[in-house]
């Protein structure tokens, strides 16, 4: 790839959040040339080689897949950055929660239509319907990532 068609770092905004997990990662959102915030989040402590390892698998997966791969299944990977063996760079990906605050949430509720996620799946879902489950399927993995963040 030519570099100089990269996107360049401008500038840090001048506020991170720093995260409330053991390690206390923290986030950081840089302004590129290409007039787009790029969000990251920076690890510390421990080894971010082997979130990279997983990444590197998932990349190799889909690359079996391949593009006529059954109803465009695909897994949706992140760029990850190892700088020390204790030290690395994660792209941050938006509109995520972990883990552990879903299985809370779901935990606290009765009823499972209560649970936020479930609505907000329902209603993003609700776009492909009246199709048969075989156009379905390829209309939902055939959405931009953009679209889907």
């Amino acid at each position: 790839p030519d570099a100089r068609s990269h996107a360049k770092i401008l500038r840090f905004q001048p506020q991170i959040l720093v995260m409330s997990s053991k390690q206390k990662p923290k986030r950081l959102v840089v302004l590129g040339s290409d007039e787009r915030e790029h969000w990251f989040l920076v690890k510390g402590g421990e080894d971010v080689r082997l979130d990279e390892r997983v990444e590197q698998l998932f990349g190799a997966v889909n690359s079996l897949l391949g593009p006529e791969a059954i109803l465009g299944l695909r897994v949706r990977t992140y760029a990850v950055v190892p700088l020390l063996p204790d030290l690395g760079v994660l792209e941050w990906v938006r509109d995520t929660k972990p883990l552990k605050m879903l299985v809370s949430e779901i935990a606290k509720v009765k009823d499972l239509e209560e649970v936020e996620a479930k609505k907000q799946r329902r209603e993003w879902a609700g776009r492909f319907r009246g199709k048969n489950p075989q156009e379905r399927y390829q209309a939902i993995f055939s959405v931009q990532r953009a679209d889907i963040e």
